[in-house]
């Protein structure tokens, strides 16, 4: 009931999940709310109990959620489109019957193409959803991500990979909008009550209004994108759908920095690219001994997200804006979610926005402008569509590419043990295993190891060798 593909319609049932145990007559009066308040009153206090062998409590859920937030994501596309000037169609993907593809047509307005899952190859990431606009040749695509927190923010390698990858889709020409389960939970339930989210950004309401005010005036009039600010991270992604105008969005990043700058502390600087690269390695910058004409005003989020703004002085235009996760530090939801929300803003100030993690600042991805248009992904790479596992996937797909493809995903030996290699290539007898598997790596005559114990160079080595 909670997972039928008819809420992608916006339905509130079919055979499925609920019309075939009733009547014909009595379907009006069939709806998929009554029914989950039924069964969570038949239902309170059920519990799950750890099976003696073990077999279940090492299942990784991490994704069974992220695939319940992006059917919300679905849901809420669907229901906001009924409530605004927009229109949502949904059918079938041709290149995937398992996934679903939108028609997003404002009225009077862009028309977007909205696909699930889009395999961006050479950057190396999945975004949930990627939109692209199908009524103007050559705007750039969106691609979106939706990031529940214990499968994205509590894992700092996994935070640092996400940054290092998402920088890539920039880079190449797209924009990134990054959700989260609050997002899309707090964006349906206000849909469902008639009511709007509170500002998603998270700098106070005198920087929002400040910010609004600086914007009008630097674009001589007022503009739909200036409304961001005071949005649910959803309406904003929606906003930029239905006016996307990169002149007025890279205007509103320039005075929103600026405005958040001014809450901080102002430190002049001498070399104003050296501060850039001191505060993005979550370091203080350096002041000068005397005032000069740049300086680096470094500022925190409400839930203490630190950010920086350089200015030249007598400019009124942001030169530079930085907002790096410190990756040195215990992990923080509140801290992790400002991270996002401000970049999903202050990326449309371009190649003057650094949006990354402490650790990685120094070792950005070289970014070659590339296609905007999403790479196909290879036969070969097929193979590993169906491994959930990232850590896993990534490093067969270093072997995928270097031409060991006899492999096979979740190959099973048929021992006593009953447990299957995540990714094997059965010939070499190599294979990698899911973190915490129960099968040990000592399977006779097999290499097997975890991801954090194989390096990309050692794999290949191995498999070289033997599959020779």
């Amino acid at each position: 009931i909670t997972m039928c593909e008819c809420q992608t319609r916006g339905e509130p049932g079919c055979h499925r999940c609920l019309y075939a145990a009733v009547g014909r007559n009595d379907i009006p009066f069939v709806s998929r709310g009554v029914a989950l308040e039924i069964l969570e009153e038949i239902l309170p206090n059920w519990q799950m109990k750890p099976a003696e062998e073990g077999t279940i409590t090492g299942v990784n859920l991490s994704r069974v959620h992220q695939s319940e937030l992006e059917r919300m994501f679905k849901v809420l596309l669907q229901r906001w489109a009924t409530n605004h000037a927009a229109r949502v169609t949904s059918r079938p993907d041709p290149d995937n019957a398992s996934l679903t593809r939108f028609d997003l047509r404002f009225q009077d307005g862009p028309q977007w193409e909205i696909r699930e899952q889009q395999n961006l190859v050479i950057h190396g990431t999945k975004p949930d959803f990627y939109a692209t606009r199908v009524d103007l040749a050559g705007s750039p695509p969106v691609a979106i991500y939706l990031d529940g927190w214990e499968w994205h923010g509590k894992d700092l390698e996994r935070v640092d990979r996400d940054a290092m990858r998402r920088a890539a889709v920039r880079g190449g020409g797209s924009s990134v909008w990054v959700l989260t389960f609050a997002d899309v939970k707090g964006a349906l339930t206000a849909l469902n009550q008639e009511s709007q989210m509170n500002a998603v950004t998270p700098l106070s309401s005198n920087v929002r209004h400040g910010a609004v005010q600086g914007a009008k005036h630097l674009r001589g009039d007022s503009h739909a994108a200036f409304s961001a600010l005071e949005l649910g991270a959803f309406d904003q992604l929606m906003t930029y759908l239905g006016s996307p105008d990169t002149a007025a969005w890279k205007q509103l990043a320039e005075v929103t920095a600026l405005a958040a700058g001014r809450t901080g502390a102002v430190y002049s600087v001498e070399d104003l690219a050296l501060a850039i690269q001191t505060v993005a390695a979550g370091s203080s910058p350096v002041p000068a001994a005397h005032e000069t004409d740049e300086a680096m005003m470094v500022w925190k989020s409400q839930s203490g997200q630190e950010g920086a703004t350089g200015i030249e002085r007598g400019d009124s235009l942001t030169k530079a804006a930085v907002l790096a996760y410190d990756t040195s530090i215990e992990t923080d939801r509140d801290r992790w979610s400002d991270w996002l929300h401000l970049g999903n803003l202050l990326q449309y100030l371009g190649s003057k926005a650094i949006i990354s993690t402490t650790s990685l600042h120094d070792t950005e991805p070289v970014i070659t402008p590339q296609s905007t248009e999403p790479e196909v992904i290879s036969s070969n790479e097929e193979l590993l569509q169906d491994v959930l596992d990232m850590a896993v996937r990534d490093l067969a797909v270093v072997a995928v590419r270097a031409g060991f493809i006899n492999l096979e995903v979740g190959y099973e030996v048929g021992d006593e043990i009953d447990a299957p290699i995540e990714v094997a290539w059965p010939t070499a007898k190599v294979g990698i295993l899911v973190a915490g598997s129960e099968r040990s790596g000592s399977l006779e005559g097999w290499d097997l190891r975890e991801p954090s114990a194989w390096t990309e160079s050692e794999l290949l080595q191995v498999l070289s060798r033997l599959e020779a």
